[in-house]
């Protein structure tokens, strides 16, 4: 088998304040990043804006950065931030029986792009395998 990488970059805003949950020994917030993107409008080569929702992750744990801890102390709705981190595949069954998944991004690094906020900048690693 040959190395294969997985990295995404996104800039963007909260569309709502972050949710935590601590657990004994770790804790993760769940967020969402809302970022453009834009698709043709019309046949003369218009083209629209569109937003881009993605469901976010940051996970710690009881050694290293506390990088949830700062997300929920930082991040509130309309907080634009920097995340780079790994896509992880969040799958269920709902209540009708029917397998559902969905791309959850888990963030490794986040920096923060409001000249107001502060640390400007914080890394972390990541707690969901």
């Amino acid at each position: 088998m040959g190395f294969d990488y997985q990295k995404m970059t996104i800039v963007g805003r909260l569309p709502r304040d972050p949710e935590t949950k601590s657990f004994q020994a770790a804790k993760v917030a769940k967020f969402g990043i809302a970022c453009t993107g834009e698709r043709k409008k019309n046949e003369r080569d218009e083209w629209e804006d569109i937003p881009v929702y993605f469901d976010c992750e940051v996970w710690q744990r009881e050694k290293g950065l506390k990088l949830a801890d700062t997300v929920e102390k930082y991040c509130r709705k309309g907080t634009r931030v920097f995340l780079q981190g790994r896509l992880s595949t969040d799958e269920w069954t709902g209540p009708d029986g029917v397998r559902r998944s969905k791309l959850i991004l888990v963030v490794e690094r986040v920096q923060f792009l409001d000249a107001r906020l502060e640390p400007a900048q914080v890394e972390g690693g990541t707690g969901r395998d």
